[in-house]
Order: structure tokens, then C-alpha cells, then sequence
């Protein structure tokens, strides 16, 4: 299983992951993550994306793990 299938996953299901449990860059927009309350790690940057301009970033992502043309 290659390591972020669980990313394309949710993303094809419109789901834009933003939260991950290793410190370090963000897998879909190469941002630092951010550590939150809970001890995971988060993207502001697509969490913002997410509530703001959800539909056109989907479809920036599908298109950045090549899944739609």
C-alpha cells in the first residue's frame, strides 16, 4: 500500500485531509506543519482552503495526485 493512499481516498470522496500524525511537511501543498491540541500535526493552509474554496482545492489536489486529468 503505497503511503498516502489514504489521502487519495478521502479525496475522491471530496474529503481534503489536513491532519497527520508525523511532524513535518505537508504531503499536499509541501507547507510546514503545525502541531494542534491533540498532538497531531495539521496544515493551516489547507485546512483554510478546505472551509473557503473546498470544491476549486479538491479539484487542485485530484489533479496534483493524478487523479483526474
Amino acid at each position: 500500500m503505497e503511503e498516502f493512499d489514504y489521502i487519495k481516498y478521502w479525496l475522491l470522496k471530496g474529503v481534503i485531509v489536513y491532519c497527520f500524525k508525523k511532524k513535518g511537511k505537508c504531503p499536499n501543498c509541501n507547507r510546514d506543519l503545525v502541531e494542534n491540541q491533540f498532538g497531531n500535526w495539521e496544515c493551516r493552509y489547507c485546512w483554510d482552503q478546505s472551509l473557503w474554496h473546498h470544491k476549486d482545492y479538491v479539484l487542485k489536489l485530484l489533479k496534483k495526485w493524478g487523479l483526474i486529468d
